[in-house]
């Protein structure tokens, strides 16, 4: 099913939006759903900490968030399951949470954004609502946000966050020359879902060096994350990632982009399901060395 015709079923109640916080990739997929909202006229109200959740439809954001790496998702839902009169949880990858899936009810509804997870809940619990759909970055509209890409000069990357790059990954020269000068850009991840490639000095975890709003509930912050993530990409003519949504911005915006694995299933899984097809300008690359791209690379 597409997602806005399973969205357009919520038109005319009240739902209920609880983002899922983490890294610049994560605004994607939340400005995303802000977007879909949006267009579709959806009533909704974002959750925060003092929110009533008592029988009440609730949408937890899409994500990579219940699975073993991460418990924030799950724990959300094992501590209010009992409140709502509807759960849905918006494309995500879902692992390691049998307990939990198989005492979900008929008022809940789990959405995949690949395959693997879908066979996965489908094994666990035929009673709730499965569905298959891509990850809600793909729903970001790429016309209407080149628009904002002209306006966006300077982004606030440059003016806040330039320190980052030391802490994170003790390089700064290195990377700066680069987002000036090459053609070529490398966006290796630093945090859990590393692998062991041997990652360029010039490398750039956009995903953690650009962030804003980690929890994902301030929607300007949110759309100007996007923004200044798009705009540091749209410089290169050549991406290479494990970044799943560095990959997905990449494709969206017309760029050649070489694929890696993440630590897990996840990437390969979503390429297999949303990008080998749709987007001829992605190839996957399963091997932890990185390409070398010389001036002929297509």
């Amino acid at each position: 099913m597409d997602i806005k015709i399973f969205l357009s079923k919520y038109k005319g109640q009240h739902i209920y939006y609880k983002p899922n916080p983490g890294n610049g990739g994560d605004a994607l997929i939340a400005y995303g759903a802000y977007c879909l909202f949006k267009q579709l006229g959806l009533n909704y109200t974002i959750i925060t900490e003092e929110t009533d959740l008592n029988n009440k439809i609730v949408f937890y954001a899409g994500g990579g968030n219940l699975v073993k790496e991460y418990d924030y998702a799950a724990n959300f839902i094992n501590d209010n399951l009992n409140k709502f009169k509807e759960f849905i949880l918006l494309p995500h990858t879902i692992n390691s949470n049998d307990e939990l899936i198989k005492k979900l009810g008929s008022n809940a509804t789990l959405i995949c954004r690949e395959e693997v997870s879908f066979t996965y809940v489908h094994s666990l619990n035929p009673a709730c609502n499965y569905y298959l759909m891509e990850d809600l970055a793909f729903s970001i509209s790429i016309n209407e946000l080149k628009e904002k890409l002209k306006k966006n000069i300077i982004p606030i990357f440059f003016r806040l966050y330039i320190l980052r790059m030391f802490r994170y990954q003790r390089q700064v020269l290195s990377p700066i020359f680069n987002i000036i000068f090459e053609k070529n850009l490398n966006v290796f991840r630093i945090d859990s879902e590393k692998t062991n490639i041997s990652r360029p000095k010039n490398n750039l975890d956009l995903s953690l060096l650009i962030l804003y709003d980690g929890n994902m509930a301030d929607e300007k912050m949110v759309e100007q994350n996007v923004i200044d993530i798009f705009s540091i990409i749209n410089k290169y003519e050549n991406i290479l990632t494990n970044r799943l949504h560095i990959c997905i911005a990449g494709a969206l915006l017309g760029k050649d982009v070489i694929f890696y694995p993440n630590s897990y299933y996840k990437n390969e899984s979503i390429f297999l399901f949303s990008l080998k097809e749709n987007f001829s300008n992605v190839q996957w690359c399963n091997n932890q060395t990185i390409v070398s791209l010389g001036s002929n690379y297509k």
